[in-house]
């Protein structure tokens, strides 16, 4: 068993291993180590020992090796095709300025010729997608960093008013991008429409003041709705009854901005009466 315990003390995943192969590898030596051993500590001790950037959008996500294989898989597929997508940037960008340099005539002139400048990298944009919750419509940011999904409370309140209470986060903390850490002002399950399918999501709400964007999706709901996102191709893959139908990112300039209603999809005529609105628009004047 102390050999077995060395093993398990030195034991990383390799550069060209997949985190499939090491999870089960990893489980199986900890098994035989301590038969007995708690599914959650097994979790725990293979994400200290793996690709440190797949195991930071894991951590609080999953809780047993199964999860943490699936998710892990797609998180890990999608930082290879980033990488990917880079690199071509790169080869594109420098090749075409090898081009218009030899097109110029500067290869006769070696003496003279200086090399062009390193190629700018296009600013990363946000990966926007369009939701539509309680007939509200509005651009939400996937963020694949965020372990949970998050809304703002003014936006929580826009769209359900006070008739829904928010449940306990029990003290669940935030980390912003600045840094800064933040306690959710609570949390609350409810349904939206994506893309014609309805889904449920459970987003923690925060103060409008510590959140950057009206609404974030995270892993939590990527993985319960099974998407799919390719970022070279810069799109997002939904589940349907015939298979995954794949939509492109909402391209610049979209922002995040103000959620506004839909047009209901029925032939009907309906004329309020001064002052008075739909249940699910109460922030919203007719």
């Amino acid at each position: 068993m102390a050999e077995v315990e060395e093993k398990l003390r030195e034991l990383v995943q390799q550069p060209d291993q997949r985190l499939r192969d090491f999870a089960y590898d990893y489980q199986a030596l900890c098994l035989k180590w301590k038969p007995d051993m708690p599914e959650e500590e097994i979790v725990r001790r293979i994400l200290n020992n793996t690709n440190p950037k797949v195991a930071g959008c894991l951590r609080g996500t999953v809780h047993t090796v199964t999860d943490l294989v699936k998710v892990g898989s797609m998180v890990e597929k999608d930082c290879g095709s980033a990488k990917g997508y880079w690199q071509k940037v790169h080869a594109s960008t420098e090749g075409t300025g090898k081009r218009a340099l030899e097109k110029r005539g500067g290869n006769k002139f070696n003496a003279v010729v200086t090399q062009p400048p390193p190629p700018q990298m296009p600013r990363a944009e946000l990966l926007l997608v369009p939701l539509t919750i309680c007939n509200v419509q509005g651009v939400a940011v996937v963020d694949t960093g965020s372990t949970y999904t998050l809304m703002r409370e003014g936006l929580w309140r826009n769209l359900h008013g006070t008739s829904r209470d928010l449940i306990p986060s029990e003290d669940q903390r935030f980390v912003m991008a600045d840094g800064t850490a933040h306690v959710a002002l609570g949390k609350q399950r409810f349904g939206l429409d994506w893309h014609g399918r309805k889904l449920s999501v459970e987003a923690h709400v925060m103060d409008d003041r510590h959140l950057a964007f009206p609404m974030i999706i995270g892993l939590d709901f990527l993985t319960d709705a099974g998407v799919i996102l390719d970022l070279a191709k810069r799109v997002y893959g939904l589940q349907t009854a015939n298979g995954y139908v794949f939509h492109p990112f909402l391209l610049p300039p979209t922002r995040p901005g103000p959620w506004t209603r839909t047009v209901p999809r029925v032939h009907l005529y309906y004329a309020p009466q001064p002052g008075r609105f739909l249940p699910c628009w109460t922030s919203y004047p007719l």
